[in-house]
């Protein structure tokens, strides 16, 4: 991701909110939730977000293109992945 791609704020408030996505399935299906499993959650995320970014060409993308909409997108993904896989488990 280039350094005019994603402001830093938004990037955190994406994590923020894929994360939040992530506790709330654990909640609901009564996993225990502590502040190891969601430092090691959120670190996921953010790392996962950040290669995906990285790997994105921008210079290649049409005029509507959106940094914060793309990355908004892959990190529901994400949380669908990290739900599915077991690590928010």
């Amino acid at each position: 991701m280039k350094a005019d791609g994603l402001d830093p704020r938004a990037f955190s408030d994406i994590v923020q909110r894929t994360l939040d996505a992530v506790v709330v399935h654990r909640v609901k299906n009564c996993q225990h939730v502590d502040v190891q499993s969601i430092t090691a959650i959120r670190a996921e995320i953010e790392d996962r977000l950040s290669i995906a970014l990285e790997a994105t060409e921008g210079s290649e993308l049409t005029g509507e293109w959106s940094w914060r909409a793309a990355a908004q997108a892959i990190a529901g993904e994400i949380a669908a992945a990290i739900i599915q896989d077991g690590l928010a488990d």
